[in-house]
């Protein structure tokens, strides 16, 4: 994020914290006897996930503001964090993979709502830079990739498959055009795919 790279260390006491190199000065943004990992940067904040107890929670480093919040507090699991551009809102998964949904957290309403909604596992969340649109994995039809319009309140099917497992999901700025990853467990082959939306393909 503009020269800036957010990465996990294993430290000396074997827990993982969060670190930052900017402007090639390397600085500690976390400092704690549990886990702190999945870190992502949008400007002055860092999401990340850390490992309490046996349960893990998503927490903000504010850089700007100095401060650390913890933005869920529950015992079902949260990770997958990810931020969109403007610093607003939070795509998160919560639960167990198998019955697994995806959140999405508005920053400034404090409030996190359900936005997959289904009996089968979703994860692997990604949101748009705006804001307006998150991409998923869902095991409802085989491995299959959804992007969920926020504003329209709309469900995509993107890509489907009972033989390739889909992950690492990103969208761009507006959402149209999006690229994951596949892996054939048959032969262990990986595979990169493209959709653009505006193409209908």
């Amino acid at each position: 994020e503009n020269g800036t790279i957010v990465f996990e260390y294993k430290t000396e006491e074997d827990n993982t914290d969060i670190f930052m190199i900017k402007n090639k000065i390397l600085y500690q943004i976390t400092e704690h006897p549990e886990n702190d990992k999945e870190p992502q940067i949008k400007g002055e904040k860092i999401v990340f996930t850390r490992n309490i107890n046996g349960y893990v929670n998503i927490f903000l480093a504010d850089l700007k503001n100095k401060e650390l919040i913890k933005l869920t507090n529950d015992k079902r699991q949260n990770y997958f964090p990810r931020i969109d551009d403007l610093g607003a809102k939070i795509a998160f998964t919560r639960g167990l993979p198998e019955e697994a949904e995806v959140y999405l957290m508005d920053l400034e309403k404090n409030e996190a709502l359900n936005i997959s909604n289904d009996g089968a596992g979703d994860y692997f969340s990604c949101i748009s830079g705006d804001g307006n649109r998150v991409g998923f994995v869902s095991e409802r039809k085989g491995s299959s990739v959804y992007i969920k319009d926020i504003k329209k309140d709309t469900l995509m099917l993107i890509n489907q498959s009972y033989d390739i497992i889909y992950y690492d999901l990103r969208l761009n700025y507006d959402g149209t055009k999006i690229t994951y990853c596949g892996i054939t467990p048959a032969d262990n082959n990986g595979t990169i795919f493209f959709n653009d939306l505006n193409l209908n393909f």
